[in-house]
């Protein structure tokens, strides 16, 4: 609590049996905490920026080697890019995403039900929805998201987010942590976790604060 913002970067290995072209095997991650906040705009808007700050580096670090690779491949790739980056990201709830992909009937191949995690396909086409830019998605059904993450006040939803890029899909994910510990107790004894994360949960047991 002394520190109230810290981050974290390093090297993450997946060990996951997933072949795909969207996931990486290996990459540099980062990972990062603020306490005292309340509401995800705040992590919403901390993430934005460290996206269009990252993007900007890049962009003025590796000028030559990006229009080497982008220029005979694909021509148009820089341009969407800084178009995505100059304006604001979109934010939806996962209920509007669900209204909005019901709503397109054949435009999908895989009906979407409520309480469901979105497919891939259903993220292309929620970016492709809004224009082909960058997409917050926020307040998930807590029961398809991790225990300790924060509910918000119906206690069905999830005070978290991903972020979807037309150049990459999921990005990025992140979630108000639960910061009290009858909440926490009471949700790990209902699923029967409770002696698998005993360590987590002494985390909170003398005293928290939201993050």
């Amino acid at each position: 609590m002394s520190l109230s913002k810290v981050y974290s970067f390093s090297p993450t290995f997946r060990a996951e049996n997933c072949n795909t072209r969207r996931h990486l095997c290996e990459f540099q991650m980062v990972e990062a905490e603020e306490a005292f906040i309340d509401s995800l705009d705040p992590l919403l808007h901390m993430t934005e920026k460290l996206v269009k700050n990252s993007y900007k580096s890049i962009i003025d670090a590796s000028q030559e080697d990006i229009h080497l690779v982008c220029d005979e491949e694909a021509p148009n790739h820089i341009a969407s890019i800084a178009s995505a980056m100059e304006k604001p990201f979109h934010r939806l709830t996962y209920d509007e995403c669900v209204n909005i992909l019901s709503e397109q009937g054949s435009a999908v191949t895989s009906p979407i039900k409520w309480g469901k995690d979105l497919m891939s396909e259903h993220e292309q086409f929620i970016v492709s929805y809004c224009g082909n830019q960058p997409v917050f998605v926020t307040h998930y059904p807590a029961s398809i998201k991790p225990f300790y993450m924060k509910r918000d006040s119906s206690g069905t939803r999830a005070e978290c987010f991903d972020l979807l890029l037309p150049f990459g899909g999921e990005v990025c994910g992140g979630s108000l942590r639960e910061d009290s510990y009858q909440a926490l107790r009471d949700r790990m004894q209902e699923m029967g976790i409770t002696d698998d994360f005993a360590w987590y949960l002494d985390l909170r047991e003398y005293g928290s604060v939201p993050h």
